[in-house]
This record gives structure tokens, C-alpha cells and sequence, in this order.
């Protein structure tokens, strides 16, 4: 399903903006939505992540071990069951 969806994302804004969306929610709310449109972006590019600010926004169960996650502020992150390097 994934390799489907990938063309129709040219333009990643649209998932940043869903994780943006989570922002001040909890999980029980937005459920995995942060996740899958985390996941798709870092499909299209690894470094999109990068200098973003998702301080207080859910993103439960995100796989970060293969993305650049350089200056991504991440204070106040609902981020159970994610992984990600150290």
C-alpha cells in the first residue's frame, strides 16, 4: 500500500502538516496519525525531519532509526512505543 500512496506525495508539507495537527492532543485522539504521516515523509526524504519543531505533538510508535533527526525539537513528544537512535 505504501509503494501506492508514495507518487501521490510529491509534496511532503501535507504530512508534516499532519503531524503539526497532533499538536496538543492525546494520544487517544490521534492515535497513530502522527506516525503514518512521519513514516510516508521520511519515505520521500530521509532528512525532512530536520530543524522541525514538534514540541507537544503525538507521533506514537514512529520508527526514527534510519532518518536524520538533527535539530528536530521533540520537547513535551508523545513518542510511546517509538525508536529511534541515541
Amino acid at each position: 500500500m505504501m509503494d501506492l500512496l508514495l507518487p501521490m506525495l510529491g509534496n511532503h508539507q501535507s504530512l508534516i502538516n499532519i503531524i503539526e495537527a497532533t499538536r496538543g492532543k492525546s494520544e487517544d485522539e490521534v492515535g497513530y496519525f502522527g506516525r503514518n504521516a512521519a513514516t510516508l515523509a521520511v519515505k520521500v526524504d530521509k532528512g525532512v525531519l530536520e530543524g522541525r519543531d514538534f514540541s507537544d505533538t503525538v507521533i506514537k510508535g514512529a520508527d526514527f532509526t534510519s532518518v536524520s533527526l538533527r535539530g528536530l525539537k521533540l520537547t513535551g513528544t508523545s513518542l510511546n512505543e517509538s525508536r529511534y537512535n541515541t
